[in-house]
C-alpha cells in the first residue's frame, strides 16, 4: 500500500498516542513478531519520535507514541509488520504536524524501528541518545530504536532479535488437565498428578505430588516431601518431576544432526517451608544417551526462570509417536544421577549437576512448579516468548490425545436369540489416539448378560461384546472408560 490510510495532525510539542489493530487481518493463533516504522521526511533539527510497544498480552495490536517534528510539515509513517506465521504487512499513515508558538524546519530522510519489550505504554523518554554520523539510536530496556538516512531496505543491523517462537512443545504446561486424579488430591510414586506430568521418586521418606487449584486463578503442581525426613541420600535415591515430549512434537528440533537448533525452556518456581532448594532441570534423550542438566535456586517467591539450550547434534532422536525428549524438575538425586555437567550436552543419563539440593530435607518442605514452555529459538535469542495461558478447551483435547476418562454411560444393548449369544458394541474417542491403547472400564451393569470384553482397539475408537444368558432383550451399562496410550 502506497496512499496513507489516514491522515493524523499533532503540534509540534505533543505526543500523541496511536492504536494499530491487526486482530481482524491475522488469523486464529497468530501473533505479531516484530515490526518497523519508517519516517519520511527526516528532520534533523527536530525530528519525529516513535515508540512502540504491545499493548496488550496477545501481541496483535500496536500502541505508537509520535512526537516531535517540524510546524507545517506534513510526514509519512509507514508501518511494517511480520508475524509468528511469516506474513509480511505494511500501511502508510500520514502525519500533519500544525503550527505551534515556536517552530523550526528541515528535510531529509529517516527510518526508525524496534522490537518491543514488556507490555505497558512507555513512560517519557528518560534514556539516552547517541549521534555516530549519520546514524541516531535510542535505547530502552531490551529494545532498540533508531533513525538512518535511506529507506527501509538501509536499516540498521542494530535491531533487537526477536524471542523464540511461540509454539510451546509441552502438553498441559499450566497443570489445567487431571483427568486420573482430579486436583488437591495427594498422589504417590508412579502417579500423576496431572495431566502428562508424572511423579516418581525413590528415597527413604513418603514425599507426594499433587495439582494445587485453591491458591489463586493458576494452578501448579506441589511436590511435597511428607512427615519423613531423608537425609541419607543413596545413590539411586531420586524425587522427580517428569513429562515425556512425543518425537512428532520435537522434529523440527533437528536434534543428532549437524543443523540441531537450539530452544528456550522457560517456567515459573518457588519453594515453600524452607526458604530455598537448589533443583536440577534437564532434558533428556530415550534411555538417558544425551542429557543437558541445569541447577537453578529456588526461593520462597515465585520466579520466573528462562534457559537457553543448545541443539543438541549428537545422540537418536525420535520424530515419530514415541517419546524423544523427558523433562524433569529434580528435587533430589543421589550420585547415580547428579553427575551431569551443568549448562551443557553430555553423554550421560543425568537429572542434575553436582551440587543440587535436597528436598527430603525437612518436614513438608515443598516445591512448586507452573508455566513451563519449550520453544524452537531458530535465532538463537536465548529469549523466551511472553508466557500465555493456554485454552483449557484445546489442552484437554492435546492430553486425551495420551489418556482419556469418559465418565458419562455408555449403553450396549440388543435382543438375543439365544443364550450365549454375543451382543457388541463400542467407543468412539473424542480424540484420536497417540497410539492403539489400553482400554479399561468399571462400573458395569447387565440385564441378561456378564462379562463385557474389549476385542478391537483402534486409534479412533474400540468395540467389546459380552455374551447373553438367555434370549431376549440384554444390555450393559458403564459409566467409566478409560483410555491409555501415554508415552
Amino acid at each position: 500500500m502506497t496512499g496513507p490510510l489516514k491522515t493524523m495532525s499533532k503540534t509540534a510539542i505533543e505526543r500523541r498516542r496511536v492504536y494499530l489493530d491487526y486482530s481482524c487481518w491475522l488469523a486464529e493463533g497468530e501473533v505479531l513478531s516484530d515490526f518497523e516504522v519508517a519516517v519520511s521526511p527526516y528532520t534533523a533539527a527536530a525530528p519525529i519520535s516513535v515508540d512502540t510497544v504491545y499493548p496488550n498480552d496477545d501481541q496483535t495490536k500496536l500502541m505508537m507514541f509520535v512526537g516531535g517534528g517540524v510546524a507545517n510539515a506534513m510526514y509519512t509513517l509507514s508501518v511494517v509488520i511480520r508475524t509468528d506465521a511469516g506474513q509480511v504487512k505494511q500501511d502508510n499513515f500520514g502525519l500533519r504536524i500544525s503550527p505551534p508558538v515556536h517552530g523550526t524546519s528541515g528535510t531529509s530522510g529517516g527510518v526508525v524501528y524496534g522490537v518491543p519489550g514488556p507490555p505497558g505504554p512507555p513512560g517519557p523518554p528518560s534514556f539516552p541518545d547517541v549521534l555516530d554520523n549519520q546514524n541516531y539510536v535510542r535505547t530502552l530496556g531490551n529494545w532498540v530504536l533508531g533513525y538512518t538516512k535511506g529507506a527501509i531496505d538501509t536499516l540498521l543491523n542494530t535491531k533487537t532479535p526477536r524471542p523464540a517462537e511461540t509454539r510451546n512443545r509441552v502438553v498441559n504446561p499450566a497443570m489445567q488437565i487431571s483427568q486420573e486424579n482430579g486436583f488437591d488430591v495427594a498422589v504417590s510414586n508412579g502417579a500423576y498428578p496431572a495431566d502428562q506430568w508424572l511423579f516418581s521418586c525413590t528415597t527413604g521418606g513418603v514425599p507426594t505430588a499433587f495439582s494445587r487449584a485453591t491458591d489463586g486463578p493458576e494452578k501448579y503442581i506441589r511436590v511435597n516431601a511428607g512427615n519423613t525426613i531423608d537425609t541419607a541420600i543413596a545413590a539411586a535415591d531420586t524425587v522427580l518431576l517428569t513429562q515425556r515430549i512425543e518425537g512428532i512434537n520435537t522434529a523440527d528440533f533437528l536434534w543428532g544432526t549437524a543443523n540441531a537448533k537450539p530452544v528456550v525452556l522457560r517456567f515459573t518456581a518457588r519453594v515453600q517451608v524452607i526458604t530455598s532448594l537448589v533443583i536440577g532441570v534437564s532434558l533428556r534423550g530415550p534411555a538417558g544417551a544425551r542429557s543437558f542438566v541445569k541447577n537453578i535456586t529456588l526461593t520462597s517467591a515465585w520466579q520466573d526462570f528462562v534457559i537457553p539450550i543448545p541443539g543438541d547434534t549428537l545422540g537418536t532422536w525420535p520424530v515419530d509417536t514415541s517419546y524423544s525428549t523427558i523433562l524433569t524438575f529434580t528435587g533430589m538425586a543421589g550420585s547415580t544421577w547428579n553427575g551431569g555437567t551443568d549448562g551443557v550436552w553430555t553423554g550421560t543419563n543425568s537429572i542434575a549437576a553436582p551440587g543440587n539440593g535436597n528436598i527430603m530435607a525437612a518436614v513438608q518442605s515443598c516445591m512448586d512448579i507452573k508455566n513451563v514452555g519449550l520453544y524452537l529459538d531458530p535465532n538463537n535469542t536465548g529469549l523466551a516468548p511472553p508466557w500465555q495461558l493456554p485454552d483449557e478447551a484445546e489442552e484437554l483435547r492435546a492430553c486425551r490425545r495420551y489418556y482419556a476418562v469418559y465418565n458419562y454411560t455408555h449403553i450396549v444393548m440388543a435382543v438375543a436369540n439365544a443364550a450365549s449369544q454375543n451382543i457388541f458394541g463400542g467407543v468412539q474417542y473424542q480424540t484420536a489416539m497417540r497410539a492403539v491403547p489400553a482400554v479399561t472400564n468399571s462400573n458395569v451393569t447387565y440385564s441378561n448378560g456378564s462379562g463385557w470384553a474389549w476385542n478391537s482397539l483402534g486409534l479412533d475408537g474400540a468395540r467389546g461384546f459380552f455374551p447373553s444368558v438367555a434370549a431376549g432383550p440384554a444390555y450393559a451399562t458403564m459409566t467409566n472408560v478409560i483410555v491409555n496410550a501415554r508415552l
